[in-house]
């Protein structure tokens, strides 16, 4: 979250929303491992042509959990 005078005022997580009307929100990159999972499920989809229940199922056989630690649906790969 950026203040209105440019100043960092900290980070949001999952859910939270900025408290004053003149802050902004801007975007950051993830923890490594959280790329690395985004990168695999684009990669199965574009490369391999694998659908959402597939790259499910190979995220969960490979022990990579989603953002709330939990096994991989294929609703969560949809929607990441």
């Amino acid at each position: 979250m950026i203040s209105a005078v440019g100043q960092a005022k900290g980070l949001l997580g999952a859910g939270e929303h900025k408290s004053m009307p003149t802050d902004w929100v801007t975007c950051t990159k993830g923890a490594d491992e959280e790329v690395d999972a985004i990168h695999g499920i684009f990669s199965m989809y574009l490369a391999k042509g694998m659908f959402d229940t597939s790259i499910a199922r190979r995220l969960n056989s490979e022990g990579i959990v989603n953002e709330f630690g939990r096994a991989w649906s294929p609703y969560d790969v949809s929607r990441s």
